[in-house]
């Protein structure tokens, strides 16, 4: 059975790297990556 991880960062200033880096060291086969940035405007 092949493993398969998750990568994801909140913001653009934010790597991938480190976390696909350690997940392939732990055998991930398969990665899939994410990165999140979001803008909040209005009134809150």
């Amino acid at each position: 059975m092949a493993l398969i991880g998750y990568a994801r960062v909140s913001t653009r200033e934010q790597e991938l790297e480190l976390q696909i880096e350690k997940l392939k060291e732990y055998g991930c086969e398969k990665i899939f990556m994410e990165k999140q940035s979001f803008i909040i405007s209005g009134n809150l």
